[in-house]
């Protein structure tokens, strides 16, 4: 997911490399070859810098509002059933889609991270 960045170890990558190229562009990092690109929320949990800016058309626009995370979703799953249990994922994905918008609209109005 582009927005909340969970590297796994896949493709060739490992973990610990993955996190590296992030961590090493972090917000809060000083390094002089530091891009400021990510936001760290935890280890391992990275957000594209919220105070990043692209130009579009000829105008500066906040990352965000160019990527538009209001139109986020999660991908839909099958309910789970055995028996009399029944288990909905969609439910979880989606309250953390919203806790993801949610953290996004206020780091955009400069609100730190819990």
């Amino acid at each position: 997911m582009l927005y909340f960045c969970t590297f796994k170890a896949m493709g060739g990558w490992s973990l610990r490399r993955g996190t590296s190229i992030l961590s090493k562009n972090e917000v809060s990092r000083e390094d002089r070859y530091n891009r400021k690109l990510f936001l760290r929320l935890r280890h391992g949990q990275y957000l594209i810098n919220p105070r990043l800016a692209l130009r579009v058309e000829g105008e500066w626009r906040r990352i965000y509002s160019v990527l538009q995370p209001q139109r986020l979703s999660a991908e839909l799953r099958d309910v789970f059933r055995l028996d009399d249990f029944v288990y909905d994922p969609n439910t979880k994905a989606e309250q953390a889609m919203t806790e993801l918008r949610t953290l996004l609209k206020d780091l955009e109005a400069g609100q730190t991270p819990k």
